[in-house]
């Protein structure tokens, strides 16, 4: 499989079936959407949650003035009101021993609710993001979006479930993907049953974010490095994940199995999730330490890069 030459193809074909998916399930719904929550150091963090009508041909209806209400394993910690993004956002600390997070809404006459999770970040390893479309998942679109729970079309790239689990016991790891966010709970539901380790999932606001990935990604990566300074490497298969991680001063490694691509020098390039950890063996104790990473990432120090076999075109 070619993960990276028709990765721009893919975007537009997940564009496309989901604006046949919306256009054919009719009426605009309802939707409330909780984000994950990454805790570190015990310092303060947000709630995020967000409130919209989902509609036909990819639209959006973002909800103003929506009440909502947060809480942190059953206990109300304070309530939000959504702007005219739709977006609603409760600065606080995580309580002590939290694991789930509960958005609360009234839409539509409907009492909502949305689950986010909690995670915690060791301030001191270096984080990860993961991305997911032909990076971790060959993904089947047609069951990714058909409506149903589970998307049982997609199965996991050989070796990706594994790598990312050993790699999660040595750095932080979140996954960041251009699906639309109504895709949030399957997505999240698709990396626990293929046995992914568990970490926050990020998800476009809509459509439009979905299709203009580059711009996306690169937001939501500077908005982390808020929270996390070792926010320092990347893993994709695609140009706009490759440009994206640079621009934010992470290392991109890129994910190209038929090498079909000419990368800029920034990126590794590799073949399969195999070389992967190879990679990170190999350049381990840089890697691990956010202080030298930062040094290689500035040429002030070297990384032992994997050199492609030639094959004929």
């Amino acid at each position: 499989m070619n993960t990276q030459q028709d990765s721009e193809p893919r975007l537009t074909l997940l564009a496309l079936a989901i604006a046949a998916f919306l256009l054919a399930s009719g009426c605009a719904r309802p939707m409330l959407t909780v984000n994950d929550v990454i805790a570190v150091n015990g310092l303060q963090t947000t709630f995020d949650a967000y409130a919209e009508h989902t509609a036909p041909i990819g639209h959006v209806d973002k909800l103003l003035g929506v009440n909502v209400t947060f809480l942190a394993d059953g206990k109300e910690i304070g309530t939000a009101t959504t702007d005219s993004r739709g977006f609603a956002r409760y600065c606080c600390r995580v309580p002590q021993g939290a694991q789930l997070i509960e958005g609360r809404a009234e839409i539509d006459g409907r009492a909502l609710k949305g689950l986010g999770r909690v995670f915690v970040w060791d301030p001191v390893r270096t984080t990860i993001v993961v991305d997911i479309d032909e990076t971790i998942s060959a993904t089947n679109y047609g069951t990714l979006i058909d409506g149903k729970e589970e998307d049982i079309g997609s199965q996991p790239l050989a070796g990706a479930a594994e790598a990312v689990g050993r790699l999660a016991k040595r750095f932080n790891v979140l996954y960041v993907s251009a699906r639309p966010r109504f895709l949030l709970e399957k997505t999240r539901r698709w990396l626990s049953r293929h046995g992914f380790p568990a970490g926050p999932v990020i998800t476009t606001p809509s459509l439009a974010e979905a299709i203009r990935v580059q711009k996306f990604k690169g937001g939501t990566i500077a908005d982390l490095q808020v929270l996390s300074d070792g926010l320092l490497i990347g893993i994709g298969n695609a140009r706009t994940d490759s440009e994206a991680y640079a621009a934010n001063g992470l290392l991109p490694i890129i994910i190209d199995d038929a090498d079909s691509n000419r990368f800029r020098s920034h990126a590794v390039v590799v073949r399969n999730w195999a070389m992967v950890e190879k990679f990170f063996e190999a350049n381990k104790e840089v890697l691990e330490a956010p202080a030298r990473l930062r040094q290689a990432l500035a040429g002030e120090e070297f990384l032992l890069r994997p050199v492609i076999k030639w094959q004929p075109t």
